[in-house]
């Protein structure tokens, strides 16, 4: 699915619109109002993580003194000022993720497409990223994410979609507390298993 949205991707059937067009008929406006954190997360792994988010700046009509700017700023609100001379490719996941995190930020899209960003994220950089969805939210931003981290998707989402075998199973607005949870674990009507008793001390 994200990859439909993203453009990555065209459909069989039927239409993509982001805000409103086509990538057959606004393709560029929308890219350039688009921000993606990919599954693979897209990085340049030969350079250091500074490097990253100022080769991607121009491409989104930046200035340099814009990037560099935009860049401490995303660095320190990630935390990534400590490792930010470090090359991807030497650092940890949560490290990488957050770098891609701050690339889909840069040019502050109007539409982001998230793949699982908590996902291998420290528990302070995930209340920091959750803050800042929030405001952009709020700001007019459109932001779609997935994830399998349910105790998040409740916390900060206004509309749940889930999805199985490809179709939406259930499309709601979560109004209490740990109605995702429930709401996922019904629609996937899997039955717990019971704890061998090998298993158990």
């Amino acid at each position: 699915m994200l990859r439909l949205l993203s453009g990555l991707e065209k459909p069989d059937s039927g239409s993509v619109l982001i805000d409103g067009s086509t990538y057959q008929d606004k393709g560029v406006q929308i890219r350039r109002n688009l921000g993606v954190l990919p599954e693979t997360l897209g990085l340049f792994e030969s350079l250091t993580i500074v490097e990253n988010l100022c080769a991607i700046g121009p491409v989104y009509g930046l200035t340099e003194r814009q990037t560099e700017a935009r860049t401490a700023d995303l660095l320190n609100l990630l935390h990534l000022t400590a490792t930010r001379h470090t090359r991807a490719r030497d650092c940890s996941f949560g490290i990488r993720k957050k770098t891609a995190l701050a690339m889909a930020l840069l040019h502050r899209p109007r539409v982001l497409l998230l793949d699982e960003p908590f996902e291998g994220v420290d528990p302070v950089s995930v209340d920091d990223i959750q803050i800042v969805l929030r405001q952009l939210s709020g700001d007019g931003a459109t932001i779609l994410l997935t994830s399998h981290i349910l105790s998040t998707v409740q916390k900060i989402a206004t509309r749940v979609i889930i999805l199985r075998g490809g179709q939406v199973e259930l499309d709601f607005v979560p109004s209490v507390a740990d109605e995702v949870e429930d709401r996922y674990f019904g629609a996937a009507g899997a039955e717990r298993p019971g704890i061998p008793n090998w298993l158990r001390l």
